[in-house]
């Protein structure tokens, strides 16, 4: 009797998933209708504001900080750090290569 009944649940499952598929992927775009559909200008303006404000920024912060976003040796202000290239007769010039 155990057999029989569990056939049947997989029996009711499997007819509930197809019913599920059926409806979701076979039925019109109603469904779809109300979705929001971008126009590429939209997107297009949107990235472009938003790395115009970053590069902004960044450059900013570049110029107040002596050319360093992060200055191993600096001095703290305000908002920002001024990075120095000699202090105590040490030299802090950066070299050409890269860490």
């Amino acid at each position: 009797m155990k057999k029989k009944s569990q056939i049947s649940l997989f029996i009711i499952l499997g007819i509930v998933v197809l019913g599920l598929f059926f409806f979701i992927f076979l039925t019109p775009n109603n469904i779809n209708s109300n979705v929001v559909a971008f126009e590429k200008s939209t997107i297009n303006n949107y990235i472009t504001s938003c790395l115009k404000q970053t590069s902004e920024d960044a450059l900013f912060l570049l110029g107040k900080q002596g050319g360093n976003i992060n200055p191993e040796s600096y001095l703290e202000s305000n908002d920002f750090r001024i990075s120095y290239l000699y202090k105590n007769e040490e030299t802090n010039v950066p070299s050409k290569k890269k860490h």
